[in-house]
């Protein structure tokens, strides 16, 4: 036995994560790349993809302390490729979970 004793720290950087996300984003992007180009949405909202999910939580995007786009602003035509990516690209779970944007593309039945 040495009389030497190595102590060894082992840290996680959240650079990793953050940089693991933003390859996961940038694939999605990717993989949607014509139809959102079809939805007509501002590159703010496809910035992150926290902006993203924000978009579809509340139907909106803010920038700098104000809404900077909504989901009204787009065209029918818009609605409809922006309706085709979430057909694709969202589960069963989040589709029945929704969120703004998916309620004004696909309303509710009552």
């Amino acid at each position: 036995m040495s009389r030497y004793t190595l102590r060894v720290m082992a840290f996680r950087r959240a650079g990793k994560s953050r940089f693991r996300d933003r390859k996961i984003w940038d694939a999605f992007r990717r993989t949607h790349a014509h139809d959102l180009a079809r939805c007509g949405l501002p590159e703010p909202v496809l910035d992150t993809r926290g902006d993203w999910e924000y978009f579809l939580m509340y139907g909106y995007h803010t920038g700098g302390g104000f809404i900077d786009f909504s989901v009204e602003e787009l065209s029918p035509a818009q609605c409809d490729a922006l309706r085709g990516v979430l057909h694709a690209a969202l589960t069963e779970e989040q589709k029945a979970r929704g969120g703004a944007v998916w309620h004004f593309l696909v309303p509710p039945i009552r």
